[in-house]
């Protein structure tokens, strides 16, 4: 009998000292990616990092985590969090819409998520149609672009 206590307790410790202890995961949703790494790491868990576009995220913002805060989770284990990197980016190539009427070169910047102001601007150019668009390149959704249309050329006034 005594044999056979020994060998049960020695076990039970045996599986005890083989098993991690467990934490609360730390709620890091919406802390700046800085801070959030910290407070896991400091919880005892490893963290890793992925970071994918959003719209209404600042950049550096943590979207969410996984597990989710307040799972219990033995410790060095992994926990992932999804790191905003802002607005995706829209790439306007200007060569696409120059010369192309307004109304036109308007509905395909809408499309692409960005805001539009029109200025005009005398050139030889067919009236109505697109002469320059600034910025252009890798922009943010929802970053303004000026389009410049052809008006008519100013012509001096006779004396």
């Amino acid at each position: 009998m005594v044999i056979a206590l020994t060998v049960l307790v020695a076990g039970g410790v045996t599986a005890a000292a083989g098993q991690r202890s467990v934490a609360v995961v730390p709620s890091v949703d919406g802390q700046r990616i800085t801070a959030a790494g910290q407070a896991l790491a400091r919880a005892g868990f490893e963290v890793r990092e992925r970071s994918r576009p959003d719209r209404s995220v600042h950049a550096g913002v943590v979207v969410s985590q996984d597990p989710a805060g307040g799972t219990r989770l033995a410790r060095g284990r992994l926990v992932t969090m999804v790191v905003s990197s802002g607005p995706p980016v829209v790439v306007l190539d200007p060569s696409r819409y120059l010369g192309r009427p307004l109304d036109t070169v308007l509905a395909a910047m809408i499309r692409l998520g960005l805001r539009v102001s029109v200025t005009g601007r005398p050139a030889r150019a067919a009236l109505g149609t697109v002469t320059a668009i600034n910025p252009s390149g890798a922009l943010r959704l929802g970053d303004a672009v000026t389009v410049t249309v052809a008006t008519r050329p100013r012509r001096p006034i006779p004396s």
